[in-house]
């Protein structure tokens, strides 16, 4: 049996050179003989093969046992992030981590405990502290950790919390942070956690200040990432303790940890884009201004790819903005005015008093016109978003377009600041149907006759 002090030794070594004895056969006869004897100790580590699980390090030590006629001890195998990654690429098998059975959901008693510390000294002469510390860690910052790990999402890595105290004080929140990989010195990601309040707390959010060997983004890009992230509802959602004691448990929890982090990927992804590959121009910040400028190229050749299981699998993050028609107004209003102006510089002062915002229900937002006196249909669609942003446009507003497609204009606001009331604008003319991917969201269901 390969003992301790020398499995010890792999810390210096090359991991896939240890491994690279096994091969796929190997593995499937590992497999197989778990699958006759059954049994074997608890593991955080599960690996699927096929339509089964198995014990990632019991199935690892036998498939070594068969490759070379040696055995690891239980006592020796380090299932260390370097080795299952080794599995995944070599193999192409999913490891992923499982709630320990041992780990108690979140309480709130160990809550209160939490919250009476919380932002006060730490003094590591005090014994009480120290022990204060000890507890805390072993709960709230333990099963903070062991939330994040659960969540196995393909294409995300886990930054774990174990900074219970910073800088003498005792840390107002465990925050494990989750991020695409690769993406670690972006200083964006999804955080959850415990919060000081007695909340559970996941959100998108982005790195604020400095402290340790950690850099903040800068002011004007956190700026710009809460004027995107905020309006959306990703930057803050919690689960209070009554709500945690009523009906909630590891399995509730990590789904709806999920399912936020899917819907919200595509905004993650978007401020990421925005922020890093934002073009800076030299032009005056002007408030209560409709920035004009060429029809944006699209970034999508295709339509994403949606999990199945995702809640929403088409987020309208305009629409998620808690006072959103006032977002549309907005938009509305920066439209209205530079039609009325333009109006007005070209000559056309009793035209632009004839500009007007119609009715909901017309399938367009404004009746504007051309200096000749032609009339102009205009829909509206604002963001705070990124030109990018899909958005959503109702069988209504298509019909409209297609009935007055010679006179028919879209305009996409995008970048909107509700400080300086201020946007940037394109505009799409006519039939835009072979400029756009579209993809059906809801339908309209009737009962059939029978």
């Amino acid at each position: 049996m390969l003992d301790l002090e020398l499995f010890l030794k792999m810390k210096f070594m090359d991991y896939q050179t240890f491994f690279r004895v096994i091969e796929r056969h190997h593995i499937l006869e590992a497999a197989g003989e778990v699958d006759r004897t059954g049994g074997g100790l608890w593991s955080e580590y599960w690996i699927r093969i096929g339509e089964k699980e198995y014990h990632f390090k019991r199935l690892v030590r036998l498939a070594y046992q068969k490759a070379t006629g040696t055995a690891i001890g239980t006592e020796a195998f380090l299932s260390n992030p370097a080795i299952r990654k080794y599995f995944e690429e070599q193999f192409g098998y999913r490891v992923y981590f499982r709630m320990p059975d041992f780990i108690p959901f979140f309480n709130r008693d160990e809550m209160t405990f939490f919250r009476e510390y919380a932002g006060k000294p730490y003094r590591k002469e005090n014994n009480a502290h120290v022990e204060a510390g000890e507890k805390i860690k072993a709960t709230i910052f333990r099963k903070t950790n062991a939330w994040a790990r659960a969540l196995n999402l393909e294409g995300f890595e886990v930054k774990l919390d174990n900074k219970w105290q910073i800088s003498g004080t005792f840390k107002p929140y465990s925050w494990a942070r989750i991020f695409r990989t690769g993406d670690r010195n972006k200083r964006i990601f999804f955080t959850i956690g415990a919060d000081s309040h007695g909340c559970i707390i996941y959100k998108l959010d982005c790195q604020r200040t400095n402290y340790g060997a950690n850099i903040a983004l800068a002011p004007e890009q956190v700026a710009f990432f809460d004027r995107i992230v905020q309006p959306t509802g990703a930057h803050w959602r919690e689960i209070g303790m009554q709500d945690l004691e009523d009906g909630y448990n590891w399995e509730r929890l990590i789904e709806a940890t999920r399912n936020f982090i899917e819907h919200y990927t595509p905004l993650y992804d978007e401020v990421i884009e925005a922020i890093f590959n934002k073009q800076s121009t030299a032009e005056p910040v002007v408030a209560n201004q409709l920035v004009m400028v060429e029809v944006q190229i699209g970034a999508y050749t295709s339509i994403p790819e949606k999990r199945k299981r995702q809640a929403n699998a088409n987020p309208d993050y305009d629409a998620e903005n808690r006072d959103k028609k006032k977002l549309g107004d907005a938009g509305e209003q920066l439209v209205l005015q530079w039609e009325k102006e333009s109006l007005e510089k070209q000559g056309c002062g009793p035209l632009a008093q004839k500009v007007i915002k119609v009715l909901d229900w017309e399938g367009y937002d404004i009746l504007s016109y051309q200096p000749d006196g032609t009339e102009k249909y205009i829909e509206v669609k604002t963001t705070t978003g990124s030109a990018n942003r899909p958005f959503v446009f109702t069988a209504n507003e298509k019909s409209t377009m297609l009935q007055k497609a010679g006179n028919y204009y879209l305009y996409r606001l995008y970048g909107y600041d509700a400080s300086l009331n201020r946007a940037y604008c394109f505009v799409l003319n006519g039939d835009f149907s072979d400029r756009v991917l579209e993809e059906a969201t809801q339908f309209n269901i009737y009962l059939k006759a029978v």
